[in-house]
């Protein structure tokens, strides 16, 4: 949001309008939000969704497993139209 504040960019009512603030803290309601069905190549999502786990989680995502097959699991949900609920199993399997 500071970004957006500083760059201006909150200066339209029209983009004002559109933004949803989501408070995660929250315990009332829940915002569904499939980070894998955002669009494009199922590789490159399934690698941005991966990178954010490991800048999140940085102990459990250093693992030995070839780069592909970390990819394999959200790859197949994406693929699906799954959640990250459906994984069985963990990342670096």
């Amino acid at each position: 949001m500071r970004l957006l504040l500083t760059r201006g960019v909150l200066d339209d009512p029209a983009i004002r309008e559109r933004i949803v603030y989501v408070d995660p803290a929250r315990k009332d309601y829940v915002v569904p939000f499939n980070v894998l069905a955002t669009g494009g190549d199922p590789y490159d999502i399934a690698a941005s969704v991966l990178e954010a786990f490991r800048r999140t989680w940085p102990e459990p995502a250093r693992s030995a497993a070839p780069l592909q097959r970390r990819h394999r699991r959200p790859i197949a949900l994406i693929e699906n139209r799954l959640t990250l609920v459906h994984m069985p199993a963990p990342l670096d399997g």
